[in-house]
């Protein structure tokens, strides 16, 4: 083992403010003759392409699977550590997250080095993290950055990044990416890591309702007749309508702005307003359930 003293992660968040991890620099590194040392924990496509990212030059790597490994990961006193386990599904939809605590733990009792986490986790897994690790580590320490791709090459060129956590932390974080990886992201937003959770979590979320819907509207075509389903979407695909940022305002938002419209009735609108189309669209079929949900018939206009 190497006897050269490593920067630590408050040296780094110390450092003058870098620039945005996507436009280019004319800094030199950080001013120290040491690699940086760099933690990867996991097998997957994240863990690979995390392991994949760093520049050989600046830095030195350990990729460990897991717990097994971790202790001597950390006896070697990396500056940052990636987390990128899996955390399996038990059978009612929970997450089974104890691995996943147990070596956030092991971080925070065993190292100084700063935290990404590259694995998807949701609010409950945050709050226990938080009850085991305590809030100065967390705050201090850790940077939630979940990858919106599916591939080990959206991780390393994608076009949107999220990343949550402290100033400090972000900062000190972006600076490693940008010194020391091949990363690349087109638009990075920051938050906090409760609001990255939801808004990735969201985005999931959506997708899965936009693909069944198109997988149920599809099956309708087909069953009424008359038309040609992969025509009919094509038109679809052209209206405006299908990147409209304004349906992602809430419809009780939305509806305040009809005229003599009263806050209590406006808080009562669910669904898609003036949906009359859609009750339509419904009434046509049985195949489309995941529109039952934006039926709202309050919200029906005379």
């Amino acid at each position: 083992m190497s006897d050269i003293k490593a920067m630590s992660w408050d040296e780094m968040s110390n450092t003058n403010a870098p620039t945005p991890i996507n436009e280019p620099s004319n800094d030199a590194p950080p001013a120290t003759a040491e690699k940086l040392r760099c933690g990867v924990v996991g097998t997957n496509y994240l863990a690979r392409a995390i392991n994949a990212s760093f520049d050989a030059k600046s830095t030195d790597v350990q990729l460990v699977d897991g717990v097994d490994g971790l202790d001597d990961m950390l006896t070697w006193r990396p500056n940052i550590v990636f987390i990128c386990t899996d955390i399996p599904l038990m059978k009612n939809d929970t997450l089974d997250d104890s691995d996943f605590i147990n070596i956030c733990n092991k971080v925070a009792k065993g190292s100084s080095a700063g935290v990404c986490i590259k694995t998807t986790i949701n609010v409950e897994t945050i709050d226990r993290m938080i009850s085991t690790v305590g809030q100065d580590w967390f705050v201090n320490k850790v940077v939630y950055s979940p990858e919106l791709g599916e591939t080990a090459e959206s991780v390393l060129n994608n076009d949107l990044l999220f990343m949550g956590g402290h100033p400090d932390a972000l900062d000190a974080l972006a600076d490693i990416i940008r010194h020391t990886t091949h990363m690349n992201s087109a638009e990075v937003i920051t938050g906090t890591p409760h609001e990255v959770v939801f808004a990735s979590l969201g985005i999931a979320g959506f997708k899965a309702v936009k693909q069944t819907f198109f997988n149920q509207f599809h099956q309708s075509v087909i069953d009424i007749e008359g038309a040609n389903p992969m025509i009919v979407r094509r038109m679809m695909e052209k209206a405006p309508i299908m990147t409209d940022k304004s349906l992602m305002t809430p419809t009780s938002v939305r509806a305040m702005c009809e005229d003599e419209m009263l806050l209590k009735k406006a808080r009562s609108y669910g669904g898609e307003y003036a949906n009359t189309a859609v009750k339509m669209m419904v009434g046509m079929t049985d195949r489309l359930t995941v529109l039952d949900e934006c039926i709202n018939l309050r919200n029906l206009k005379d």
